[in-house]
């Protein structure tokens, strides 16, 4: 007679993947508005994703919907852009969507695709898209040149810049006050952060003045009348 002893030719498999991190291979940071997060979800083994009926979107707590861009092994990659509006704090992923798609192991038992916080955890990631408030530019008329300008804002918050662009040349500005709702830029004095601040002959100039925060969300004033140089005296009066 003829033994066969070979084991394990059956192997039973009735239980399916289940989530085991969410990770994102974007660096922690502070993210504006049409800016790219990819995040990677890995299971717990290798899955097959079919998409013939449709592609799964990862949705976040607070800050709309990434889309599935690939499966590799166990993990799967969904890409995500910020857009305006969103907001979050703390980038958390809430739930997989399948919209059609199966998402199976090799013996098509069903993927669980239940999230709990992972996302949070092992990034930090800040959305941020809604833009500063924009300064203020006082307009003026002066015999000075070069003139000191000056404007209001509200109190710069966190990282954020306040520059003015005028004839030419770019600088960076520190309000001043308490809380600092003020700001003066002397540009017989100030140097310029970039270009080159031209001449000032009699006539008219633009001055625009931007805050900029850390997403690179901005808010602008520009002003076209904003500077009027006036360097001709007035005709002395006849006797």
């Amino acid at each position: 007679s003829v033994n066969d002893s070979t084991t394990e030719e059956l192997v039973v498999d009735s239980t399916g993947p289940s989530v085991v991190a969410v990770t994102s291979s974007t660096a922690d940071g502070t993210y504006g508005a049409g800016e790219t997060v990819v995040v990677l979800v890995q299971l717990s083994e290798d899955v097959i994703v079919d998409t013939t009926l449709g592609s799964p979107t990862l949705a976040f707590k607070d800050a709309g919907t990434a889309s599935f861009t690939g499966a590799a092994g166990n993990v799967l990659t969904f890409t995500y852009v910020s857009q305006e509006g969103d907001a979050s704090a703390d980038l958390d992923a809430e739930t997989i969507n399948r919209n059609g798609a199966v998402i199976t192991d090799a013996a098509e038992n069903a993927a669980d695709l239940t999230l709990d916080d992972e996302l949070k955890g092992a990034a930090a990631i800040v959305i941020d898209t809604t833009a500063p408030v924009a300064p203020v530019v006082v307009a003026q008329t002066t015999n000075s040149t070069p003139p000191t300008i000056t404007g209001t804002n509200t109190a710069l918050v966190g990282d954020e810049v306040l520059t003015v662009v005028v004839n030419g040349a770019t600088y960076e500005v520190t309000p001043t006050g308490t809380p600092a709702t003020a700001w003066s830029l002397d540009l017989a004095a100030a140097v310029p952060t970039s270009g080159t601040l031209g001449a000032f002959t009699d006539g008219t100039y633009a001055v625009t003045a931007t805050v900029t925060d850390e997403a690179g969300n901005t808010a602008s004033t520009s002003v076209a009348n904003a500077l009027v140089v006036d360097t001709t005296a007035p005709a002395a009066p006849t006797v």
